[in-house]
């Protein structure tokens, strides 16, 4: 399935549409990586995020996923979500 999902510059979901199983009756609104998964698991999402905010530039990278249900290898696609003025606000997921 597709989730797409935006994060403000602390890396907080502010919007998910289409959740994928694994995060199902999951809480994410205003939460980051690192509280939905304290094991570090979604770590590589995380400084994937960054390095866009930092950069302004889109990246895309393969993200494995291991937790009590399996592995899951997602494909992610991070873009800069911009203000007028060109200052990055957040990103899309």
């Amino acid at each position: 399935p597709v989730t797409l999902s935006t994060a403000d510059r602390e890396g907080r979901y502010t919007w998910v549409e289409n959740v994928h199983p694994v995060f199902a009756g999951v809480p994410l609104l205003g939460k980051c990586d690192a509280e939905l998964a304290e094991d570090g698991t979604l770590a590589a999402l995380s400084r994937l995020k960054e390095r866009v905010i930092t950069s302004g530039k889109p990246e895309r990278e393969t993200i494995v996923l291991r937790h009590a249900r399996g592995e899951h290898t997602f494909d992610v696609r991070v873009e800069p979500e911009c203000a007028p003025d060109g200052s990055v606000t957040g990103v899309v997921i």
